[in-house]
């Protein structure tokens, strides 16, 4: 099961490259990635590739509406070699991918923060946040590769993001 929608740009000068959240190397957020291996972004760079090898305990983070607002623009963890049970309101369940807080202690998602895009340490796009525990620990991802495939299976089109 994937949410997503197709909507009309009638005006493309309101669309804007989607950037990755700025941080700097010695973030607490990133104590956890080793030494050569921080992330770094700045205003220059974009998000142009969609990530398909995420491997379990890499790092991600996202911006989003709710956390951005008083958590310094972002908020990282990293992926859980557990799958988690979703159960959406139409009856289904699914197993969605799990990200962990990372042990900075800063919660990864909150409630606002569905349909935040999730980045890799790469800046690559590797899904969309649909959920989040109730304690807080965790939240869970749709694979930006199953949104892609689910997609090009009902419509025949695919997506690109913009270089």
């Amino acid at each position: 099961m994937t949410d997503w929608a197709i909507v009309e740009v009638t005006n493309v000068s309101t669309f804007r490259l989607n950037r990755p959240p700025i941080t700097e190397p010695m973030d607490p957020r990133q104590q956890s990635l080793p030494a050569g291996l921080k992330y770094r972004a700045s205003k220059n760079h974009a998000i142009s590739r969609v990530g398909i090898d995420l491997e379990k305990y890499s790092w991600v983070a996202k911006a989003g509406r709710s956390t951005s607002i008083f958590i310094d623009g972002y908020t990282a963890g990293h992926i859980n070699c557990m799958k988690g049970r979703v159960h959406w309101d139409n009856g289904r369940d699914t197993l969605e991918t799990v990200i962990s807080n990372e042990p900075s202690g800063l919660q990864f998602a909150v409630r606002g923060d569905s349909g935040s895009m999730v980045i890799s340490r790469n800046k690559d796009w590797v899904g969309l946040v649909i959920s989040g525990e109730s304690t807080g620990d965790t939240a869970y991802l749709m694979l930006a590769q199953a949104i892609i495939d689910d997609i090009k299976a009902k419509t025949g089109g695919t997506i690109s993001l913009p270089l």
